[in-house]
C-alpha cells in the first residue's frame, strides 16, 4: 500500500461550479492488497476538448499539493446521447482521511474541489483559499475490492443532477453502470415528491397532468428496491425499504423525472 504522506489531497469533486460542463464522474484511489488500475474520469458534453486541462492533488494533512500534476487530453466521445468520458490512470494517489482533488480548466479556473474522507482547506495552487466539498464515501484497503471504484449514479447531465455511491465495479472510460446521460431535468410538469425524507414509508407523487406513475427506486448500489404504479396523489406504501439514501425514477406519459429520496 502507499505510505502516509505529510500532505493532504483535496478531492474537489463536491464543491462544483454552478454552469460547468463536465465534471469528474469515477475516482479510484485504494483497494485490498496493492492498489490496482488507480485514476480519475472526467464526464461532460461530447466533443470538448480536454487539451490544458489538469487535475491537481492535495494532501489533506496540511491542504497543500502534492504529486506531479495530472494533465488531462483528448476529446470526449459521444458514449450516451452526446454525452461522455474519459479516463485518466494516476498512480500513488492518496488514501484518505482526507485528501482531494481540484478539477481546473484551461485557463487555471478551478472548476471542482472535493475530498474524499473529510473537509479540506487548500493553502497552495489554484484552489488555494477554497474548501472542498465532502463526497461522502470512501475506499479502504479492508473494504474496497480489486476492480471497484468510487461512481456517481442516477440520471441526468449535470453533476449536481447524481449522488456518489459506495464503490461498486468499476467502469473507466465508460458511463458507470448505474448512470443515465443524459435525461431532461424535472420534464414532468408540475411534478411534486413529498414528504423527504420519507419518516412513514408514505409518499405522495403529483404533477400538473394527474396521470398514472411508473415508480421506481435504487439504492447507492445501483440496485432497483421498489418497482410500483400509482395513480395522481394516492399514497404510495414503502414500508419494506430500509433507511437509507436512494435515487427516484418517476415516468408518466413517456416523461422522467429523476430525483434523490431520503427513508428514515
Amino acid at each position: 500500500m502507499k505510505k502516509n504522506y505529510l500532505f493532504w489531497v483535496a478531492f474537489t469533486v463536491t464543491s462544483i461550479c454552478f454552469g460547468q460542463t463536465i465534471f469528474i464522474n469515477e475516482i479510484h484511489y485504494d483497494n485490498t492488497g496493492g492498489d490496482v488500475g488507480e485514476g480519475v474520469e472526467i464526464c461532460g458534453p461530447a466533443g470538448i476538448d480536454l487539451a490544458g486541462y489538469q487535475v491537481r492533488l492535495y494532501n489533506g494533512s496540511n491542504g497543500g499539493l502534492y504529486d506531479t500534476i495530472l494533465n488531462l487530453s483528448g476529446i470526449i466521445p459521444n458514449q450516451q446521447n452526446n454525452m461522455g468520458t474519459l479516463w485518466f490512470p494516476k498512480e500513488e494517489i492518496q488514501n484518505g482521511n482526507p485528501d482531494g482533488f481540484a478539477l481546473v480548466d484551461n485557463s487555471g479556473n478551478v472548476i471542482q474541489f472535493l475530498s474524499y474522507g473529510g473537509i479540506i482547506t487548500a493553502i497552495d495552487g489554484p484552489a488555494a483559499g477554497m474548501i472542498s466539498e465532502n463526497i461522502g464515501v470512501v475506499e479502504t484497503e479492508a473494504t474496497t475490492p480489486v476492480g471497484y471504484s468510487l461512481q456517481l449514479i442516477g440520471s441526468g447531465s449535470e453533476y449536481t443532477d447524481f449522488t456518489w455511491s459506495v464503490p461498486i465495479v468499476a467502469t473507466p472510460g465508460l458511463p458507470n453502470t448505474t448512470q443515465t446521460l443524459p435525461v431532461v431535468k424535472n420534464e414532468i410538469e408540475g411534478f411534486t415528491l413529498y414528504p423527504n425524507p420519507v419518516s412513514n414509508g408514505k409518499l405522495f407523487i403529483t404533477s400538473r397532468n394527474k396521470s398514472i406513475f411508473k415508480i421506481e427506486i435504487y439504492s447507492m448500489f445501483g440496485k432497483c428496491v421498489y418497482k410500483n404504479e400509482t395513480n395522481y396523489n394516492n399514497p404510495m406504501n414503502i414500508p419494506n425499504v430500509p433507511a437509507g439514501i436512494y435515487m427516484i425514477r418517476v415516468e408518466e406519459d413517456n416523461k422522467i423525472a429523476t430525483r434523490k429520496l431520503i427513508i428514515e
